[in-house]
């Protein structure tokens, strides 16, 4: 497999024509940093000799993320031993999260991050293809001290105006296509440029619209393929008919529409028979395909997640396998086919907690991840605690506290910059009985001259006043309130709306 000649390519180190190369493509799904992982040390164990352990630690669903960060790395210092093996990286952009998430769940934000670096690090040592058909403004400073040259000769059209440059290179056969059957005009794509926030997705919408109906149904339906597929006929496991009868067909001439328009195109430009739907086209189809299409995506999803066979699947197959798998919410099936993490069980446990109410069910998942995969997983913990004391009618028995309340420090410990997981293990310290004006009394202090002290204050006290109020102690609560009213009317609002309703 060979890099698209069309995208902007890191200055490779090595021959492009090495036999044992590497490449991989991001996805822009939060199971990628551990997906990537897995296929870099896959690949890197049969190059590098003597380096099986750190290939092991990345490969194991038992290890922690930190651990199999610090073995990738190791792995990548060792490519540099020889120019015989290279490895590529399509569109890294997706590991470059636009938007943070909030306190509940940061962690694949941190785990894209750290990713990301390991890899640029990489890429400034040499030996490295990059190909980045979604360039964003986060990753272009990060990549500004790597030797960048740029190879768009082979994009029709557009290659040689500089408006259509200022578009990503997975947008500019989209754009082609609305301009060549007239659906905008030549000259609307100034206005485009500097009236749109974001043009490429502007264009990505606009050329969905204009789309037959026929022709976005196909799109929805093929949106829930990730890999590069070899189209000839079929696509993955669609395959093409002149009258779709079930799920899994689409209509031939939809599928050439799809080409046509930007949102299949060759995952190799110098060979036709694998395609892809690029990840910023796939993103937006799919978000509509998951509402407009529930059931059907559903039961595409369990057409794709056989595991048949599953242990003779080659890696990158069996990952995909398992993405499926959680996606149609088969806990069972999502279990048995985590063979290299559990990161998509978190998943089904949140859905299972907060769609169906069923908190035993729920906690029961958290338990098995911290129990049979990541122990480091902060969320998981968190989350156990959580739901353990949801689950919970009346006063919990002191087994069931212990419990709930080990969970709760454990999250804590994990990442003790989390006001949310702070502030629920000091909650529930509150609601049994126990003393936390001194931790709380310290941490307002802390986060009253942090920069986002809004955010913090908000996540950190609301778990705390509800702990106090639940055991019992609402004069403590209020003297806690009193003292910080000034700060809170500010800050945490909201929690005052709940806690001291009416003026002061």
């Amino acid at each position: 497999m060979a890099l698209p000649s069309s995208l902007l390519l890191a200055e490779p180190q090595v021959p492009k024509t090495a036999a044992s190369a590497c490449v991989l493509r991001v996805y822009g799904d939060q199971d990628d940093p551990l997906r990537l992982t897995v296929l870099l040390a896959e690949h890197l164990a049969t190059v590098v000799a003597g380096r099986d352990a750190l290939a092991q630690t990345c490969l194991s669903p038992r290890s922690a993320w930190k651990e199999r960060l610090a073995a990738l790395s190791e792995l990548l210092l060792g490519t540099r031993n020889g120019s015989a093996h290279y490895a590529a990286i399509i569109d890294p952009d997706g590991l470059a999260r636009s938007k943070k998430p909030s306190w509940e769940d940061r962690a694949s934000y941190r785990m894209s991050q750290d990713l990301r670096r390991v890899v640029i690090e990489a890429v400034d040592r040499g030996g490295w293809l990059i190909a980045r058909p979604n360039p964003s403004p986060t990753l272009d400073d990060e990549i500004d001290g790597v030797q960048i040259e740029v190879d768009e000769g082979s994009i029709p059209h557009v290659a040689a105006e500089p408006a259509y440059a200022r578009f990503a290179p997975d947008v500019r056969p989209t754009l082609t296509w609305l301009i060549e059957t007239g659906r905008i005009a030549v000259k609307q794509v100034d206005d485009i440029l500097e009236e749109v926030r974001d043009p490429n997705a502007y264009v990505v919408s606009m050329a969905y619209d204009t789309l037959p109906e026929t022709a976005r149904i196909a799109a929805r339906a093929l949106s829930v393929v990730r890999a590069p597929s070899h189209a000839n006929g079929s696509y993955g496991a669609f395959k093409w008919a002149d009258q779709p009868s079930v799920p899994t067909e689409v209509r031939r001439a939809d599928v050439l529409t799809l080409q046509r328009a930007g949102f299949l195109v060759p995952d190799d430009l110098r060979r036709s028979s694998d395609w892809v739907m690029p990840r910023r086209a796939r993103s937006f189809i799919e978000s509509l395909a998951r509402s407009i299409d529930a059931g059907v995506t559903t039961a595409l999803h369990r057409a794709l997640a056989s595991d048949a066979q599953f242990d003779e699947q080659p890696t990158e197959s069996q990952i995909e396998i398992h993405h499926h798998a959680a996606r149609t919410g088969n806990v069972d099936l999502t279990r048995r086919t985590a063979k290299y993490f559990g990161f998509e069980l978190r998943a089904l446990a949140t859905e299972r907690s907060r769609s169906h109410h069923d908190y035993e069910g729920a906690a029961a998942l958290f338990r098995d991840l911290v129990t049979n995969f990541d122990q480091t997983d902060a969320y998981a913990w968190e989350y156990l605690g959580y739901n353990l004391a949801l689950a919970t009618k009346g006063p919990p028995s002191d087994a069931r506290a212990a419990e709930i309340l080990a969970a709760y420090e454990t999250a804590h410990r994990l990442d003790n910059h989390n006001p949310l997981y702070f502030g629920r293990f000091l909650g529930f310290r509150a609601q049994r009985g126990l003393d936390i004006r001194a931790q709380f009394e310290g941490a307002m202090q802390r986060y009253a001259s942090h920069s986002d002290a809004s955010d913090f204050m908000s996540w950190f006290v609301k778990p705390i006043f509800d702990g106090l109020v639940r055991g019992g102690r609402s004069q403590e609560r209020d003297e806690l309130l009193h003292n910080w009213r000034a700060l809170l009317e500010w800050c945490a609002p909201k929690v005052l709306e709940k806690h001291a309703p009416g003026p002061a």
